[in-house]
């Protein structure tokens, strides 16, 4: 077997069938530890000691110790199985499977030369008996095609299996190998490889040449695929060699350089990849524009073809007759398949070829031609050094090729191996709920349906790098060396460790330099630059309001006591300025030639000079969102620290973003072609996150500006109620000036039928225009009213407020419209509202407008404590009592989990405590509604906000605004008046106090018929006869019935009540209408 007894005591017995069993220890003394070696059954086992009450492990090793015909593939079985038994060894010593040992059970899969079924058979065989030995693990085998035997039984029993040499990739087929997972890199990982390289030199498109057998096929389709990710454009691919020696390959690569590829990958091995080099060498097609890049170093191979190349060439040169018969044989007969694999396809390719001149090698590959080799020795990473230490101390005797200070073959993937086995071995255990038990079931081969290669993928970091797993069990990254053909040699001019590219030298290219090639034909470089007439336009323009913006600043800082000024906050003013400024800035840098530096700034200088302006702007007009129509907020200032919190919040979410997005992402500027004959330099941002960073930094800006664009809608009349000073209109159109030009701009940018020039210059126009227009719009009016005489020797003393001049009513102005009346006879006339009060109902036949009456001149009627005769007739003998509550406030109609979404709004109000609902109609829009609640409490005691909370019984409250604490007491009480048996946490303590254009009244209604609700409430039209009874009126105030005054005159109406047309969202019914009389209001 593998190793023989080197010193300590031997056993060997003879069973009665003829078959012997030896064993005998061994001492390790690297590790200080000694292991038992039992021959049994043609099997080799493996095992510690000293075992104690350790649960045993076994793991096969089915590898081919017999076969010594072929010294490479001797190399790699000994010393891979010694690389197993120290990791086995390791394993064992430090116990890193708890209560658990490894014994080795390793099986020849090749005890005897024999060939063809014969040898299959015998692979077959061993693999069965290490099945029957109860391995729960199994590592082999050395060729691929012996690997796929063993994987698909040991897949089918659920037995996870390692391979640390066989690279084919159909071992990759999960459907057929489930459990087989491998430590060495695939063939594909070569694509990787390749594809870091050419993003490292910016090329953006490449073409594939590809041999028509399976390792070709199955390569270009991973380049395609992982080209794709990386946002590299394959031009074309193209296969030859599918005829074997006899392709045309002459033709295929004709094809291929005619689709102005400049950067081909070889996707082929052997002959056909050596071939296909020569015969584009000899094509003229290795040249200054062009790149060549192959997997696998072949320098030694490919100056062998050419000489056969060259000798055939001569040949012809000296006697083409004889040449040409041998040609024109070949292209009318043909060839039969065995003369054909018979032929050298160098040598057939230079019979016939047109192009008859020798090929001269060290100035044909003078530089442009890239390999990419798989690296085992890693000398310098730390895992691969610590291995070789452990490596080098190991006795040669029971190691064999240990003990050496350097590798020959795939020790380090076979311990990776063994070690990643283990350490999915562990993971199982420990996820279990019963470790014990698992442990136990692991041993017996009953936790087979979770070690799929899945299970292993546990980031074990082995000696050449760590172990991570794809979804088919391979190696997701591998370590490559990259050789560069320089004047016929290869030269070593980077590598590629754990994935990551490492150049450590500069390439050199067919020309000789390191001037790396465009990748694509040559072509005119279309850029603008600075130098068009549209480019210059715009440049000026953007000059032009950047000094405006500079001498604004310095404005506004000199003179930043004016009024003008103050309403509009210096700090407002100059971070405004700012942000054009930088938006100008990026214009500058994205007209220009694209560098590097360009593809950074200008997303910096776009994205926060946009945030800086559209911060402040909504800023700005979401405090006059949530204030405006609010007649109790008396500061009406936009504070810097209410500004800072809002724009500067915007800014530093976007600054973070702009910085993890550059962060994570390779920054280059990239050629990118248009056509055939034109290109454009522009920039790439390649990283995984780079879709999910543009993603949120579009929406989070279209974001932005859909709110900007709301608050400019919501404020768009603040303009007509404040003065000169206000600057909301300018704002507004502000807004609407940067939408629309956003949303043109990002429709080009975007548009994938956009031709390169539109999109542009377009783009440029949009950020110039929306700029400009922006900030000519918010300062030309400032600087105007600035220069003016008006304004020249004016100063503010303190904090302007941003609402200079707001309009308040008086206590005394009306609070309603009233647009109803009923006339002397009972009859309900409509006017130009939907809204009828009860004391417009009780007050005879002139509408009550308090507006009215003082714009016409016309002296106010009295109408409180007046009988009219016609209503005691329309009304019968019942009675109920009904107390309610008018007022004209701010209010506020929340949703409960986006309370700062609502804004104030001044409605007129009618509460009806006793049966729990309010109702409102806005000044605005003459429109109600009836809200009912569940009690009342206070939301802000603040000086400069007395805020009542009324708690609707859906997902909506209303928040009401009163003039001081105990006005809002006075309303809790009367709101809570429904609640005064429930606890006194839904009441409020009563203090009289005013009420602004508040009244109350007690109502007693009488119904004659069911149809008088339904007119109340509906259209207004009489139906029947009513009555109303006062109650006797007090001596002080007689005089003022006489007289027809009141000190509460009629304004004071019940203009809330839900007495609406078509605009309330409830009714009453017909009983909920009462006679009434009414009192003076608190």
């Amino acid at each position: 077997m593998l190793i023989s007894p080197a010193f300590g005591h031997s056993h060997t017995t003879q069973k009665p069938n003829g078959k012997t069993h030896s064993s005998y220890l061994q001492y390790d003394a690297s590790n200080n530890f000694t292991f038992v070696v039992t021959h049994r059954n043609g099997s080799t086992f493996v095992s510690p000691f000293v075992t104690g009450n350790l649960t045993e492990l076994k793991v096969g090793v089915l590898l081919p110790f017999h076969q010594t015909d072929n010294n490479s593939t001797m190399q790699i079985t000994l010393s891979g199985a010694s690389a197993i038994r120290m990791a086995a060894t390791e394993i064992n010593v430090r116990q890193l499977i708890p209560g658990a040992y490894i014994t080795l059970v390793e099986k020849d899969s090749y005890p005897k030369e024999v060939e063809g079924q014969a040898a299959i058979t015998q692979a077959v065989f061993s693999a069965v008996s290490l099945i029957q030995e109860g391995v729960i693990g199994l590592i082999g085998d050395i060729s691929s095609s012996w690997t796929s035997l063993s994987a698909l039984m040991t897949s089918t029993l659920q037995i996870p299996q390692c391979s640390f040499s066989a690279v084919a990739t159909s071992l990759s087929d999960k459907t057929q190998y489930g459990y087989f997972f491998r430590t060495i890199p695939t063939d594909l990982l070569y694509v990787d490889a390749a594809l870091s390289f050419i993003t490292s030199q910016g090329w953006p498109m490449i073409g594939i040449l590809y041999s028509g057998d399976d390792f070709g096929q199955q390569l270009s389709e991973n380049i395609i695929m992982k080209a794709r990710m990386r946002g590299i454009i394959v031009k074309t691919y193209q296969s030859f060699y599918e005829d074997g020696p006899t392709s045309n390959i002459q033709q295929s690569i004709n094809a291929l350089m005619r689709s102005d590829a400049r950067v081909i990958l070889v996707a082929a091995e052997g002959k056909a990849l050596t071939a296909a080099l020569t015969v584009a060498a000899n094509s003229g097609y290795i040249s200054d524009s062009s790149v060549w890049l192959m997997f696998g170093e072949a320098t030694v191979p490919l100056i062998d073809s050419i000489d056969r190349f060259n000798r055939v060439i001569a040949q012809r040169i000296r006697a083409p007759d004889s040449i040409q018969t041998v040609v024109r044989y070949a292209g009318l007969t043909g060839l039969n398949q065995k003369t054909s694999q018979a032929v050298d396809p160098a040598e057939y390719a230079a019979r016939v070829t047109t192009y008859i001149r020798p090929i001269d090698f060290n100035t044909t590959f003078s530089g442009g031609v890239f390999m990419f080799r798989s690296r085992m020795d890693l000398t310098g990473y730390s895992p691969f050094d610590e291995f070789m230490e452990k490596w080098s101390r190991l006795d040669p005797k029971i190691y064999p090729f240990g003990g050496q200070t350097d590798i020959i073959s795939n020790e380090g993937l076979a311990y990776s191996c063994m070690m990643t086995m283990a350490q999915g071995f562990n993971h199982a255990i420990h996820n279990s709920t019963n470790s014990t038990s698992a442990l136990t079931q692991l041993a017996l081969g009953q936790l087979g349906q979770y070690l799929t290669p899945s299970a292993f993928n546990v980031s074990f970091l082995g000696p050449q790098g760590p172990v991570l797993l794809d979804q088919n069990g391979d190696m997701s990254v591998g370590n490559f060396r990259i050789y560069n053909l320089q004047n016929g040699s290869k030269v070593e001019i980077g590598n590629i460790l754990a994935g990551k590219l490492n150049l450590t030298l500069a390439p050199i290219y067919h020309d000789g330099t390191t001037k790396v090639p465009t990748g694509v034909p040559p072509r005119t470089y279309i850029n603008p630059g600075y130098s068009s007439p549209t480019s210059i336009i715009l440049l000026v323009i953007s000059s032009f309001g950047t000094l405006f913006a500079v001498c604004t600043i310095l404005l506004v800082l000199l003179f930043r006591k004016r009024e003008v000024f103050k309403a509009s906050s210096p700090l407002f003013c100059v971070l405004e300025l700012v942000g054009f400024i930088l938006a100008y800035i990026s214009v500058y840098f994205f007209l220009g030639y694209r560098t590097r530096v360009d593809c950074i700034v200008i997303p910096v200088t776009f994205h926060l000079g946009y945030s800086l302006v559209l911060g402040n702007l909504i800023a700005k007009n979401y405090r006059v969102y949530r204030i405006f129509n609010n007649i109790f907020i008396t500061r009406t200032v936009v504070t810097d620290l209410q500004l800072l919190k809002v724009s500067g919040g915007i800014l530093l979410v976007d600054a973070v973003l702009l910085v993890s997005w550059l962060c994570f992402s390779d920054i280059q500027a990239v050629k990118i072609p248009v056509s055939n004959n034109s290109y454009f330099v522009g920039c790439s941002y390649h990283g995984k996150t780079h879709p999910t960073f543009v993603w949120i930094l579009t929406s989070f800006a279209a974001g932005q500006l859909i709110i900007a664009t709301f608050l400019a809608i919501q404020t768009r009349s603040v303009g007509r109620k404040y003065s000169k000073y206000s600057e909301y209109k300018q704002i507004g159109i502000s807004v609407y000036n940067i939408f629309f030009s956003a949303l043109i701009g990002f429709i080009i940018y975007y548009m994938p039928a956009t031709d390169y020039f539109t999109r542009h210059y377009l783009t440029a126009t949009m950020i110039v225009w929306a700029s400009t227009f922006s900030l000519f719009a918010l300062f030309i009016p400032k600087l105007l009213k600035f220069f003016s005489r008006a304004s020249v020797n004016t100063q503010a003393n303190g904090k302007a407020s941003d609402l200079t001049g707001r309009q308040r009513p008086p206590p005394s102005q009306d609070c309603t419209d009233f647009t109803d009346k009923i006339d002397g006879e009972g009859q309900m006339e409509h006017y130009n509202g939907d809204l009828l009060t009860l004391d417009q109902a009780a007050n005879g036949d002139t509408p009550i407008d308090g507006d009215l009456s003082r714009s016409q001149g016309r002296k106010q009627r009295p109408v409180l404590h007046r009988q009219h005769g016609p209503i005691d007739a329309l009304l019968g003998s019942k009675g109920i009592q009904l107390d309610a509550h008018e007022a004209r406030m701010p209010i506020q109609h929340v949703f409960r989990y986006l309370p700062f979404l609502a804004a104030w709004d001044m409605k007129n109000i009618i509460l009806f405590p006793s049966h729990g609902y309010f109702s409102w109609i806005s000044e605005r829009s003459n429109k109600g509604r009836v809200f009912g609640y569940s009690h009342a409490s206070p939301n802000s005691l603040s000086p400069e906000a007395f805020i009542l909370k009324v708690h609707g019984l859906g997902l909506w409250d209303v928040l009401i605004q009163v003039s001081d604490k105990q006005t809002l007491e006075q309303w809790c009480d009367w709101f809570n008046q429904k609640n005064v048996q429930k606890p006194r946490s839904r009441r409020c303590s009563f203090i009289t106090s005013r009420t602004y254009f508040t009244s109350q009244a007690q109502l007693t209604l009488t119904a004659t018929d069911s149809s008088v609700g339904r007119n109340f409430l509906g259209d207004g039209r009489r139906e029947s006869e009513a009555s109303m009874e006062l109650p006797p009126i007090p001596h002080q105030n007689h005089q003022n019935h006489q007289n027809h005054q009141h000190p509460h005159d009629s304004n004071n109406l019940f203009s809330g009540l839900p007495i609406l047309k078509e605009h309330t969202d409830e009714r009453l019914s017909h009983d909920s209408l009462f006679s009434f009389k009414q009192e003076p209001p608190l």
